[in-house]
């Protein structure tokens, strides 16, 4: 049976694809580079439920620097496939580089929110002892495979809008580093890798202006800028670092393995600017 399905399927693909190349299309190739604003904000781990925001915070006489917003910087690269001036189909790869956010705050319980105190290298109750500084940084990336579809507008001969859906295939890492400020008071290192494959979904909103060449050559250059909404995060993971510097009584989840568990977000949006080389027409 499906040694007879197999062949009728390929025939009903070829018959269905040679069409659109006989129809008015054109093939390029378009680079894109822009920011993904609150990149890694998402992040949100057993040890720190609250999120990046919430380590932004002072208290007592612990002197504080807040976290810095969160961002990272997508480089795409995307061939394009576009169908009567009015469909579009592209394909290719990217890679979102997160630059690295660093900031100093007090240590807190995971469960009950608290700060926590320590004496003389180990944790003390409350009133007994002087509040934990931590010295943080968090850092995530991710690349993939994005396809995307959906419509072309033209307006007079120079200005292109594509808008549509899609889809993207990633791998994303997020490495984070906690120590204490104070080593004397607390000598506590907290090492943190997770990494996962995501699906994302995608919708994009693109204006592209032809500077080079008219719709009617098969060789043209053109300009664009666009934005993006992603949406997307991984299950929950557990965390591949090891070593930790952890003192004996430290409330981190889950005890007595002290072995973190969190979830990578690449929700957010994207800004991007770029060009897209034509290199193929038909008519």
């Amino acid at each position: 049976m499906m040694k007879t399905i197999r062949p009728l399927l390929l025939s009903v693909f070829f018959v269905t694809a040679l069409p659109a190349f006989a129809l008015r299309s054109d093939l390029g190739v378009s680079f894109q580079l822009g920011p993904q604003f609150n990149y890694g904000n998402g992040y949100v781990s057993l040890n720190n439920p609250g999120g990046l925001k919430d380590l932004n915070m002072i208290a007592g006489d612990i002197k504080s620097k807040s976290l810095a917003e969160t961002v990272g910087i997508t480089t795409e690269l995307m061939v394009r496939y576009t169908i009567l001036d009015r469909y579009f189909f592209m394909l290719g790869g990217s890679y979102t580089a997160g630059v690295r956010t660093q900031g100093q705050y007090p240590l807190r319980s995971p469960f009950t929110g608290e700060l926590l105190e320590a004496s003389g290298g180990s944790f003390v109750g409350s009133g007994l002892g002087e509040y934990i500084p931590i010295n943080g940084y968090f850092q995530q990336s991710h690349y993939g495979v994005p396809l995307h579809f959906g419509l072309v507008i033209n307006f007079w001969n120079e200005l292109r809008v594509i808008l549509g859906p899609g889809v993207g295939f990633y791998w994303a890492k997020m490495i984070s580093s906690q120590a204490s400020m104070d080593t004397d008071l607390l000598p506590l290192t907290v090492k943190s890798e997770f990494s996962s494959f995501i699906i994302a979904y995608h919708m994009n909103l693109i204006v592209e202006y032809l500077v080079i060449g008219s719709p009617e050559d098969r060789t043209r250059l053109g300009l664009l800028a666009g934005i993006q909404y992603t949406h997307g995060q991984s299950s929950s993971l557990t965390d591949k670092q090891k070593g930790d510097d952890i003192p004996g009584g430290t409330p981190v989840a889950p005890p007595p393995e002290a072995i973190d568990s969190a979830k990578i977000n690449l929700s957010g949006y994207r800004a991007f600017f770029g060009v897209t080389y034509y290199f193929f027409a038909t008519k």
